[in-house]
C-alpha cells in the first residue's frame, strides 16, 4: 500500500547539448504521488585529489 513505482524517461538533446529527464511516481491506491521534469548538462572534470569518504560507495569491488 505504501510503495510507488517510478517511471523514468531520459534523453539527450544534441541541438541544445543537454540531457532531459522526466520522472513520475505512482501508487496503486493513491495514483500519482509526484513527478519531475527538467534538464541538465553534464560536466566531466578531472579529479584533483582523493574522493571524500562520504562521496564513495558503501561497497567497492576491484574488477579485472
Amino acid at each position: 500500500m505504501f510503495s510507488g513505482n517510478a517511471e523514468v524517461q531520459e534523453s539527450y538533446d544534441e541541438a541544445l547539448d543537454r540531457f532531459n529527464i522526466q520522472v513520475t511516481v505512482r501508487n496503486r491506491t493513491f495514483g500519482t504521488l509526484f513527478g519531475y521534469k527538467g534538464h541538465f548538462k553534464a560536466a566531466f572534470r578531472p579529479l584533483t585529489g582523493e574522493v571524500p569518504a562520504d562521496a564513495r560507495p558503501a561497497r567497492e569491488e576491484l574488477r579485472q
